[in-house]
């Protein structure tokens, strides 16, 4: 280990190093590392931040997560629903713009929820070489903890408007079909509480809340625990500003799928998702440091 950080006090460009926990969290803390990034868990982020706390100078760029929001509104333009499909399964979720929770008006509820659920059963799953349009999820670990977070979304109120399930026949690999959980009446303090709505599940598991007024909105937005990404689905361009002046995420896009957004726009994170746009145009930019030089 001593050899490795010698090896790389010189060097002002990048070196992958492959290591264990320990490999990694020495060369966080190491005087001669002037920047750490990190991409993976809060749990695990929160504890490299600590790690480094006694150097106030090092730069530490966190990349912890999503748990994405759109909101729908009655007056929503008839791309919402196409969009939002993708926004959902185009990666079977695991992508870190992936929608996974989507509040709708409560006038439009029923629309959007009919749509939403034949558009969610008519696309093909299975090996993409195969034309299908969703693939599998990574691991079996990641598939079990989605069966998992059904029954969670079930005993937490959710109506089950479609029921995710393992397909073997779809091919070699851990293909599922989405789940769409319907929350019709929730208040703040059941949703900050929720486990299905707080966790980042990475998976097509997908939560439909529906609200009444804006304020409601808010105070269920509120609660939420990450800060990536969010969509605004309105014709009303006021009550877009408005909504989107309140929101705490890095990113919003207005009419348009979060998939359509740059990923090389650099944005600022909010809440357990960070303190940084992972890949943004700007990161060059933080890996640097600006020195003033006075006189001839």
């Amino acid at each position: 280990m001593v050899e490795i950080l010698r090896a790389l006090e010189p060097f002002s460009g990048t070196q992958l190093v492959v290591g264990d926990r320990e490999v990694g969290r020495r060369l966080a803390i190491h005087e001669a590392v002037s920047t750490v990034i990190f991409q993976g868990s809060f749990e695990v982020g929160m504890r490299v931040k600590q790690d480094c706390l006694s150097q106030p100078a090092k730069e530490v760029l966190l990349y912890l997560g999503s748990k994405n929001a759109s909101i729908v509104f009655a007056d929503a333009n008839a791309l919402a629903v196409d969009r939002l499909i993708e926004d959902c399964f185009q990666g079977a979720g695991q992508n870190c713009r992936s929608i996974s929770v989507i509040f709708v008006e409560r006038s439009k509820l029923p629309e959007f929820c009919e749509k939403f659920h034949e558009k969610s059963k008519a696309f093909k799953i299975g090996n993409p070489n195969a034309d299908a349009w969703m693939g599998p999820l990574v691991e079996g670990a990641i598939c079990d903890r989605y069966l998992k977070f059904i029954g969670i979304s079930e005993r937490e109120g959710a109506e089950l408007l479609m029921r995710g399930k393992l397909l073997p026949q779809a091919g070699r690999g851990y293909f599922v079909t989405p789940t769409l959980a319907v929350f019709k009446e929730i208040t703040s303090d059941k949703f900050r509480k929720s486990v299905s709505l707080q966790t980042e599940v990475l998976s097509p598991h997908v939560s439909i809340i529906g609200f009444e007024t804006e304020d409601a909105l808010l105070a269920l937005v509120d609660q939420m625990t990450y800060g990536r990404l969010a969509t605004i689905w309105t014709e009303d361009s006021e009550r877009s500003k408005r909504i989107a002046a309140r929101l705490s995420v890095g990113e919003i896009a207005i009419n348009q799928g979060a998939l359509q957004m740059h990923p090389w726009d650099t944005t600022q994170a909010r809440k357990r998702s960070g303190n940084h746009a992972y890949l943004g145009r700007g990161l060059l930019s933080q890996l640097v440091y600006q020195k003033q030089v006075y006189g001839e």
